[in-house]
């Protein structure tokens, strides 16, 4: 194997974190958290490929509109997600229960 082809099979932490369009901070922190596997070489972190691909899997092919990811349609219209669970948040409820009662009451269905 070349030092080309070892060199394509590990990534920087800003790599992943452009791939994941998140900031490399997010990746180090899932690093330290045990969350993304990565070596250390010196004071830099690589992510091999398998790694990377581990974190990934879970997600490939999920249809993100299926699980209420993005802008939620019902009957009465287009929902924003955002500013309804913001509504949820101001909402005082007195236990977990009550405030999963209320999120189910008015999930989109």
């Amino acid at each position: 194997m070349s030092i080309r082809e070892q060199t394509d099979v590990v990534y920087t932490p800003e790599e992943v974190a452009k791939v994941l369009k998140v900031a490399g901070g997010t990746v180090r922190n899932l690093i330290k958290k045990g969350r993304l596997f990565a070596i250390r070489v010196g004071d830099q972190y690589r992510v091999p490929r398998y790694a990377f691909e581990q974190l990934v899997a879970p997600f490939a092919g999920v249809d993100w509109d299926s699980i209420g990811f993005g802008i939620w349609k019902d009957e009465k219209g287009t929902k924003d997600p955002v500013r309804y669970v913001q509504r949820l948040r101001r909402t005082r409820y007195r236990s977990v229960k009550a405030y999963l009662e209320a999120l189910d009451a008015e999930a989109p269905v």
